[in-house]
């Protein structure tokens, strides 16, 4: 009975393990406060972990990253020379609306959040201003693309 008995413990234990690091793994605080989502969107974005980024966005903001992830992609670079230095000034809230201040190597950037299901998601919108050291690098692929382009 002795060898049954241990096979127990060890799959309580595994699913204890699971159970622990699934809560971990989906952070059930991280969309209560809209600051501490817009932190860990920047951080994966502006690192270049998209898949992580999209997380924390709506559909648009995730159509946007994916994009962007794409470009790296058709760059034919594993990670885009960037280094970006990330600082989040402040949040202010209005209802479901949250707007979060943040300096992007020093550039005042601004990011909207917004409620859903009482959940805090960034809300990227295409005609929204990118970052200038993001239209630098859009821009130098567009100039890239168009002489490869004139070659054919």
């Amino acid at each position: 009975m002795a060898p049954a008995r241990s096979s127990v413990k060890l799959v309580v234990i595994i699913l204890l393990y699971f159970a622990v690091s699934s809560c971990a793994l989906f952070d059930v605080s991280r969309s209560k406060n809209p600051k501490k989502v817009a932190n860990r969107f920047l951080k994966h974005f502006y690192n270049q972990e998209y898949d992580k980024a999209k997380i924390y966005g709506t559909t648009k903001t995730r159509q946007i990253v994916d994009f962007m992830d794409q470009l790296q992609a058709v760059s034919g670079q594993d990670k885009l020379p960037m280094d970006t230095k990330v600082v989040l000034l402040d949040c202010e809230q209005k209802g479901d609306t949250a707007y979060c201040n943040y300096l992007a190597n020093n550039i005042k950037n601004e990011l909207l959040l917004i409620k859903v299901y009482d959940k805090w998601l960034v809300d990227l919108k295409k005609e929204a201003k990118v970052p200038k050291d993001k239209t630098k690098m859009v821009n130098d692929f567009l100039k890239h693309q168009k002489t490869d382009d004139s070659k054919k």
